[in-house]
């Protein structure tokens, strides 16, 4: 029971998200907030912002952490873009680790001998 009305909940939920439009019958765009009371956090804003006169349209991305505290809040996005961060220097690291293999072999493949 609980997890039929979880899914009906979700499904309203993209419902909602799908039918979202701007004043001008256009579906808003997610956009990235610069501000320093909402670093790097998404929201949704109208489509032809900074081009010609908008209707200023404005939905946070994530309405649930409105109810929460702003510096958890502020902190689960910090943590979110520094395991991005992670996650990209990893993979940065394992193709370094591959060249570094691979120019190790090309070496040793070109008969190539020390001393």
């Amino acid at each position: 029971m609980a997890a039929e009305s979880s899914r009906s909940s979700q499904s309203r939920s993209s419902a909602q998200k799908r039918e979202l439009l701007c004043g001008h019958g256009e579906r808003p765009v997610l956009k990235i907030s610069g501000t320093k009371n909402n670093p790097r956090r998404g929201f949704w804003g109208c489509v032809y912002y900074e081009i010609k006169e908008e209707c200023e349209f404005f939905r946070w991305a994530d309405p649930e952490a409105e109810s929460e505290n702003p510096q958890v809040a502020r902190m689960k996005r910090k943590v979110a873009a520094l395991k991005t961060k992670v996650r990209d220097i990893e993979w940065k690291f394992k193709v370094a680790a591959v060249l570094g293999r691979l120019d190790e072999f090309v070496y040793f493949a070109s008969g190539r001998r020390f001393g």
